[in-house]
């Protein structure tokens, strides 16, 4: 999944000013940090919009995009999700909005989906093997169980990685690994 900006219309338009500001104060290292702080911290290299073309392990091809947007002064986080199937039209497939969590390292997740349902679910914020920032969350889905990963590789590319099964008595499958 990469990350696309279209800037040159916007650049057109602006104007720099250059301000003299005094430094920030920066807070003493063992100071705690707030949720919402938290959450942006988490969540700031996400912001921009994230385009896939990749192929579910059952063969059905997949093209979305993601927009990951601030809301309220930087409070929340807003994903809107837009899905082709096939040769079709584009639709829009999710609205999820990133809250702070209840626990430090974990996120709350409220998604519209396209169909009319909800999910509200939490998000896990931590590392991958490689030290790079990884957002995990698990759901369900009729009467399967769904698992998914967001790994920043790198500020332009995420690995997403999903698997599925159908209880707790079967193994995890791999389903998508882009």
């Amino acid at each position: 999944m990469t990350r696309s900006a279209v800037f040159a219309a916007a650049a057109s338009f602006c104007v720099a000013t250059l301000t003299i500001a005094q430094p920030a104060e920066q807070p003493a290292p063992d100071a705690e940090i707030t949720p919402v702080e938290a959450m942006r911290e988490a969540l700031s290299p996400f912001i921009g919009t994230w385009e896939i073309e990749a192929t579910w392990a059952w063969g059905e091809t997949l093209e979305a995009r993601n927009v990951y947007a601030w809301d309220l002064s930087e409070g929340l986080v807003l994903a809107h999700t837009q899905a082709k199937d096939g040769d079709g039209p584009w639709y829009n497939r999710y609205l999820t909005v990133f809250a702070p969590g209840d626990k430090p390292g974990e996120l709350a997740t409220h998604t519209f989906v396209y169909d009319g349902t909800t999910q509200i679910g939490t998000m896990t914020v931590g590392e991958s093997e490689d030290s790079n920032l990884m957002l995990s969350t698990s759901w369900t889905m009729g009467s399967a169980q769904v698992r998914q990963e967001n790994e920043l590789v790198d500020e332009n590319t995420m690995a997403w990685r999903v698997w599925m099964r159908q209880n707790d008595e079967t193994p995890w499958a791999q389903v998508m690994d882009d």
